[in-house]
């Protein structure tokens, strides 16, 4: 199975957030999903005080890993 990437921003408390994600699995099913799971992640983080951090994404099929970060002359 080949390795997928996936970038984005999403708007996340008064912050535009990126993010990337990359690992495999069924690559335009998870799209939607992993943008859902970025901006949640980076919203409880933001809310704790974090300014980035790391995701993971797993369910019986796909495995990602990746990043959020918020965007420069942002924080």
């Amino acid at each position: 199975m080949s390795e997928n990437v996936f970038e984005g921003t999403v708007h996340v408390c008064a912050h535009d957030v990126s993010y990337n994600f990359w690992g495999t699995g069924s690559a335009e099913d998870l799209q939607t999903r992993l943008r859902d799971e970025a901006e949640e992640r980076a919203k409880t983080c933001i809310i704790e005080g974090y300014v980035e951090g790391e995701l993971n994404y797993e369910d019986e099929d796909s495995s990602y890993r990746g990043w959020w970060q918020i965007e420069r002359g942002q924080v």
